[in-house]
């Protein structure tokens, strides 16, 4: 199983896409078993390709030849959701504080090029490919939003609360 997080859909009116109408398109385009959750472009689904970028890049050329929308998929392998959920350094704190960003490159980010920026009670830590952000005011008032992560590390990223990654996680292994 796979889980593609799309970047920036159905967020303030913009690139709209009706999921019924993505599972519909992907199941047409190959993808086996496709569910989604919640709007935000959470998809999990079988592929019989099995190299992630290839499938994002099938995925978003799908929806900008249906849909006329340039959207990023990050498309993760099941383990991989898993180890990501699993290594989470901030488990014990509220789980609505918790965000996890993950990034398309398979660039090596360290955290030394952000250490002196002004935090304001936020937290993270850079493990596993992804941005692990504990925001004790909310995620809307974080300074480490997708924008801040795409601008300092030329990365393309889509951000899902702890609880989105581990329901996602829960519905790919009910069968």
């Amino acid at each position: 199983m796979f889980i593609a997080f799309l970047r920036s859909i159905n967020v303030g009116g913009r690139n709209i896409i009706k999921m019924k109408e993505l599972v519909s398109e992907l199941n047409q385009a190959g993808f086996s078993d496709v569910k989604t959750y919640i709007q935000s472009g959470n998809i999990i689904f079988n592929s019989t390709e099995k190299n992630c970028d290839k499938i994002s890049e099938s995925i978003e050329t799908l929806i900008f030849n249906k849909f006329n929308l340039k959207i990023s998929a990050i498309v993760l392998k099941n383990e991989d959701l898993k180890n990501i959920i699993e290594f989470n350094p901030f488990k014990n704190e509220v789980s609505k504080q918790i965000f996890i960003t993950l990034y398309k490159s398979k660039t090596i980010i360290n955290d030394s090029s952000i250490n002196s920026i002004d935090l304001s009670g936020d937290s993270f830590f850079i493990a596993n490919n992804v941005f692990y952000i504990k925001c004790l005011n909310g995620y809307s008032n974080t300074k480490f939003n997708n924008a801040f992560f795409e601008k300092k590390f030329k990365v393309i990223s889509t951000t899902r609360n702890i609880e989105t990654l581990i329901k996602v996680f829960e519905l790919d292994n009910r069968n």
